[in-house]
């Protein structure tokens, strides 16, 4: 009997300690960037565009938008409507890209949908989309890589599935780079380069690799101005790596710092926190700037959470979303993480003079582009709203459901 109490002791000790590691973050594991049910209102070179593309929950179709009229576009129907729909959307609105479970659509401008593309058996978690080169990369929640190359009118030429292991490394994260490589971070600490176009063509991997001496990269961001660098976060640190000279360039240490958020929008950039004296957090951001030098510039008694964040160093402008309520951080952009208490905050971010500061509609899911705010609301006949961030001023949209209601 004693030996029998001990063991469940030893048992209950076991699962306390087991529960008490800190969890790995939702990045890990990512390809490019979470997949979401809103498509994104910047395009990929960072200016803002003025369409949207939505999955509606409330009569399970995807709505594309014109807001610059503002206009209903078209309504799509897509299969099981009951399950969980990502969208990827055109920068030019060539097509729009349907994610669901064990599911990729293409809805091309003109023409019938191209449904079963990829074969995966998983839920889609993260994609990478490179659509000038018509690079997509899909990643689900069973290690399963899907690769595409698409046509400019988002016909598929090429396609190729893979699991989430090359050699005996497991993908940790990645992202496609500008000049189309697909730059992975692997469980071995190593970086692999994949060439996308000779992986399609071979249906295998085709990759230059090397290795460095950081721990378990978990995130990974090319750098839109200095495409040889990547900026990498992993359990200590925040680096450069210069996948040319294939060598750690500059490292930032963090280990007494708090994750709050990464981003790769447009700037790739991450937010570290720490209390301070006061008991309130001194927030810093982490980036490259356009010289290729790591930088790190820390804001104090920052005591709200940020759910979203954009870095456009071109523009000056650093832009997040935060709220005054009390939400388990989630570390990559969740704008809609909280839909009470938030606020949009603008810095200019060469010396962080403060731009903006006000409140964001309650209830509403949110998209951000650099001029404007769009809000979808819960309403089961249709209800959005374009706010223009300067001027205050709102166009509305109503009543776009009224037609598919059964």
């Amino acid at each position: 009997m004693v030996s029998k109490i001990t063991a469940l002791i030893l048992m209950s000790l076991l699962f306390v300690a087991c529960t008490a590691t800190p969890p790995e973050t939702e990045d890990d594991g990512n390809i490019g960037n979470p997949v979401q049910g809103i498509s994104s209102l910047l395009q990929q070179q960072g200016t803002e565009k003025n369409t949207v593309v939505f999955f509606d929950k409330t009569i399970r179709k995807i709505h594309q938008f014109d807001l610059s009229k503002p206009a209903l576009v078209k309504t799509l129907s897509v299969e099981n409507p009951k399950d969980e729909h990502f969208v990827i959307h055109h920068d030019q609105g060539n097509y729009i890209i349907d994610l669901s479970l064990k599911d990729l659509t293409i809805f091309p401008q003109n023409g019938s949908a191209q449904k079963g593309l990829l074969p995966f058996q998983g839920k889609p978690k993260s994609a990478a989309f490179h659509q000038a080169l018509g690079y997509l990369v899909v990643y689900d929640d069973r290690m399963t890589v899907g690769i595409l190359k698409l046509t400019p009118q988002g016909l598929v030429e090429k396609r190729w599935l893979s699991g989430g292991f090359i050699d005996q490394a497991s993908i940790v994260s990645g992202d496609i780079m500008s000049d189309g490589r697909l730059a992975l971070a692997l469980s071995d600490n190593s970086i692999v380069l994949v060439n996308l176009e000779q992986t399609l063509d071979q249906q295998q991997w085709i990759y230059t690799q090397f290795s460095t001496n950081l721990n378990r990269v978990s995130w990974i961001a090319p750098s839109p101005s200095n495409p040889n660098l990547l900026l990498a976060k992993d359990a200590t640190s925040i680096s450069v790596i210069n996948v040319v000279s294939q060598t750690v360039s500059s490292t930032l240490d963090v280990s007494e710092l708090r994750l709050e958020k990464t981003s790769k929008s447009f700037d790739p950039h991450i937010i570290m926190s720490k209390m301070n004296n006061s008991g309130i957090k001194d927030r810093s951001l982490v980036f490259i700037d356009g010289g290729g030098t790591l930088r790190n510039k820390t804001l104090f008694n920052m005591p709200r959470t940020v759910l979203t964040s954009y870095l456009n160093l071109a523009q000056n402008v650093w832009s997040f979303v935060d709220t005054n309520t009390k939400v388990d951080t989630i570390y990559y952009n969740d704008i809609d993480h909280s839909k009470v208490g938030r606020k949009l905050v603008q810095y200019r971010a060469t010396d962080m003079l403060l731009l903006t500061d006000k409140k964001v509609p309650d209830q509403a899911q949110i998209q951000l582009a650099d001029s404007f705010i769009f809000g979808l609301f819960p309403s089961e006949l249709g209800y959005a709203v374009r706010y223009d961030i300067r001027t205050e001023q709102k166009s509305e949209l109503k009543m776009f459901n009224k037609d598919h209601i059964n």
